[in-house]
């Protein structure tokens, strides 16, 4: 077994503009779709192989930042600071008494169900059971067919 061991990638500090630490903001790697939150100190650590990454800072109510950076042989020092961000909600109305429009939706939803059911001609599905669990709550059109389980034919 081989085991690798990066001595070089990018590390640094996410601020606001008035240089107070944002704790737990995401520094995201794109180009990996992985990525690390900051601490409580907005201090950040994320280790990586040679090469160009474009890394992505948000947090809450803050302006999201793009850098891309050249990760070579040694760290790379690369700190953010985000502006705040104003949010201009329009204005809702609340009444009393008045019915969800979602209802209306869910309610046709529901009575096209059986139609919906039956537009299904197979259905297969893989299952992964760790340790000692079983299936106890299976679709009802698959405990409805005739064949065995192939854990009960074995």
């Amino acid at each position: 077994m081989t085991h690798f061991s990066y001595a070089q990638g990018i590390r640094g500090k996410v601020n606001t503009v008035e240089g107070e630490p944002l704790a737990y903001a995401s520094v995201y790697i794109r180009n990996l779709e992985d990525g690390v939150p900051t601490n409580e100190n907005g201090l950040y650590e994320f280790r990586l192989k040679p090469g160009f990454y474009d890394v992505i800072v948000q947090y809450l109510g803050y302006k999201s930042v793009l850098e891309t950076v050249e990760v070579r042989e040694e760290w790379v020092e690369l700190d953010f600071s985000l502006e705040s961000q104003v949010y201009n909600l329009s204005e809702i109305e609340v009444r009393a008494g008045a019915e969800d429009p979602a209802l209306t939706i869910m309610r046709k939803a529901i009575s096209k169900a059986k139609y919906h059911r039956l537009q299904l001609q197979q259905y297969a599905m893989t299952v992964y059971l760790k340790g000692t669990g079983q299936l106890t709550d299976a679709p009802f059109f698959y405990e409805k067919k005739p064949w065995k389980r192939r854990a009960e034919a074995q």
